[in-house]
């Protein structure tokens, strides 16, 4: 008996420090509805920076369906309201795009007001084009193409509608969302048009997370027209994903 209780007594002393030293620590039930709620969406999978995807189609998923929602804010005049993105059905010239957008500072007297932009997404090998029809104003997601092999540096010049665009890849950036945080492709790209012989820049930046779609865009503008749309920076940040 006395032995018995000796050898209980050792394993004990042995087990306790391995399991301290493994960081377990039991905290009782776990809610899990509570726990779900609380995570964010997290990318597919994790991908450090040297082994980011090279093909566009790993930057923006065409599943029928999938929604996604972003918020949208003035860098002078803050909040603006919401973007929603919704993919559709495959056709000739790839998925259906529709985007409707809330601008609460467009109409210039603070009402909302919205937009039905549509388009669509067509992959042609390493080149992917997203084209959105009406958008020319400068506030909101334009048209915009991806040309692979996506590697920091690349870059590349294009016509989407009645803009000339010149692209570029940035390094990689971490980008936190209200979806979650993410390692993101960050691609630059720089158009102009002239009109009447009044000049029109706009500069968006946008950032892909693999397995994931755009998180972010940043959309600078600077027209010579002294329009609405003047000097204006608006960012739209992923808030959350619906799959269809």
């Amino acid at each position: 008996m006395a032995r018995s209780i000796m050898l209980k007594a050792c394993l004990a002393a042995f087990m306790v420090p391995a399991i301290a030293g493994c960081g377990y620590h039991h905290i009782g039930p776990v809610d899990a509805g509570a726990l779900a709620a609380s995570q964010p969406i997290a990318p597919a999978q994790v991908y450090p920076t040297q082994t980011l995807p090279t093909a566009p189609s790993a930057y923006f998923p065409t599943q029928a369906g999938t929604v996604f929602h972003y918020t949208r804010t003035d860098a002078t005049q803050g909040a603006l309201g919401m973007r929603t993105m919704t993919i559709g059905a495959a056709g000739g010239s790839g998925v259906s795009l529709t985007n409707l957008v809330s601008d609460a500072a467009s109409t210039g007297d603070g009402q909302s007001q919205s937009s039905d932009l549509t388009g669509s997404v067509a992959t042609n090998g390493q080149v992917l084009t997203a084209t959105v029809t009406s958008a020319d104003t400068a506030n909101t997601l334009m048209s915009f193409q991806l040309q692979g092999p996506l590697q920091p540096g690349r870059n590349w010049s294009t016509r989407l509608g009645i803009w000339n665009w010149n692209y570029v890849v940035r390094n990689p950036e971490s980008v936190w969302s209200p979806a979650g945080n993410f390692q993101c492709l960050v691609v630059q790209g720089n158009a102009t048009r002239a009109l009447m012989g009044a000049l029109t820049q706009i500069q968006q930046t946008m950032y892909f997370a693999p397995g994931v779609g755009l998180v972010k865009v940043e959309i600078k503008s600077q027209s010579e027209w002294g329009n609405g749309n003047d000097g204006r920076t608006i960012t739209e940040t992923l808030a959350s994903v619906d799959h269809g």
